[in-house]
């Protein structure tokens, strides 16, 4: 190997301070291992050697995070990605390529696209540089290159605790409600799609069992909820398809609906399967009728349409009937009339009112249309003759608009 090209000997001052700047970023391990100060030895006299050392030392320390992030997960990746077969530690650490090690850390999560690209540069550059000769010598832009990147994107770098089944089955299995902290959702998002979908079936599978002892069902369905809103693209269809095979498609049970829309996969589950539960779930809500007499019961009815994923969950095919009632719902009816009621010009459900306004509103790119149609004929339109109701209607006109 050589030393920096003869033309940019000058520069090596500027290249060893910023070289200085990057390598104070390494983490204490390497440190401890004179990585930092065996680099600086060489690099005055052997860039290139300097380069290939702290690259490495890289590639090493992804090994160590590969095999820390589990061997089971970097099998997965492997038979999925057709890379050569892992069976234990010793196959990442001794017997995969340097090329196998980056494919595999992104594979598995610890590497972005770009960070792999940037990696594979990288090794190429360090292959040129282990081939120097009288056509190609080591330039100060190769040497930073290396070193900026083998430092931001691996070695400056803590690993990553990746959050495992077993971790979420002592949260589940709590005798208590549980409540997931936010260091358990941050572990969840860093954690690889293999594993994330791991932890989501142990929960579809506690949340699903009736065997389960309410409190474990309830806590499922409650880390399912919180962990859903940072889960992968990939794993919410992955989630749907494995969902669909748990269940009756031809009879879902409100268990089932109330688990699919903690894992914020209802809408996505097949058309056929919703609507045949919902044509059941409004033959109910009609029997509780949307008059302010029935405001004893409007809570617990609305609850479970909530909990089974409100107005998008359904077909738009099954919409209207639920648009109906809620409308009535939230009107009310006139007032002004009995001891109570003298003084009140609209009766309404104090429970039910303002939870079928929020239901409506929360959906109101589907809602809005189905309420201009419901508006002109009953029992809305007759609802509507009467002045203040119509102020409540078009109070809700503009928010659904707004």
């Amino acid at each position: 190997m050589t030393e920096l090209s003869h033309d940019h000997e000058d520069r090596l001052p500027a290249v060893r301070n910023a070289a200085d700047a990057m390598l104070a970023a390494i983490r204490p391990h390497w440190v401890e291992k004179r990585l930092i100060e065996r680099t600086k030895s060489l690099l005055p006299v052997d860039p290139s050697s300097a380069c290939q050392r702290l690259f490495n030392a890289a590639i090493h320390d992804l090994r160590d995070k590969i095999v820390l992030s589990g061997i089971d997960i970097a099998s997965t990746v492997a038979a999925d990605r057709k890379m050569p077969s892992i069976r234990d530690r010793d196959d990442v650490m001794d017997h995969y390529s340097v090329n196998n090690v980056i494919d595999l850390a992104y594979g598995i999560g610890l590497l972005s696209r770009p960070e792999w690209r940037r990696l594979r540069r990288c090794y190429d550059i360090r292959r040129d540089l282990e081939h120097e000769d009288d056509e190609y010598e080591a330039q100060f832009e190769d040497v930073l290159y290396i070193f900026k990147t083998s430092i931001d994107v691996v070695l400056s770098r803590d690993p990553i605790h990746l959050l495992r089944v077993d971790d979420v089955k002592e949260l589940v299995e709590s005798t208590e409600p549980t409540r997931v902290s936010p260091s358990y959702v941050q572990d969840f998002r860093d954690a690889p799609e293999v594993r994330q979908l791991d932890i989501i079936k142990y929960l579809i599978s506690k949340a699903m069992d009736a065997k389960s002892v309410q409190i474990v069902q309830s806590n499922a369905v409650e880390v399912l909820r919180t962990l859903s809103t940072v889960m992968k693209p990939h794993i919410r269809l992955a989630t749907t398809e494995h969902f669909q095979t748990k269940i009756d498609r031809r009879n879902l049970s409100e268990r089932g609906a109330r688990v699919a829309t903690a894992c914020g996969i209802s809408h996505l589950l097949d058309a056929k399967t919703r609507a045949g539960f919902f044509q059941k779930f409004y033959d109910e809500l009609k029997a509780v009728t949307p008059r302010w007499t029935s405001h004893d019961v409007h809570g617990e009815i609305l609850t479970r349409l909530e909990d089974c994923g409100g107005l998008s969950a359904i077909p738009k095919e099954e919409l209207r009937p639920f648009v109906s009632w809620l409308l009535q719902c939230y009107l009310g009816e006139k007032g002004g009339r009995g001891y109570y009621g003298a003084n009140r010009k609209i009766f309404y459900s104090n429970i039910g009112s303002p939870r079928a306004k929020s239901l409506i509103v929360a959906d109101k790119d589907r809602t809005l249309p189905l309420v201009d149609s419901l508006a002109n004929k009953a029992p809305i339109k007759d609802l509507r003759e009467y002045g203040p109701i119509e102020e409540r209607y078009q109070k809700l006109l503009d928010e659904l608009e707004g």
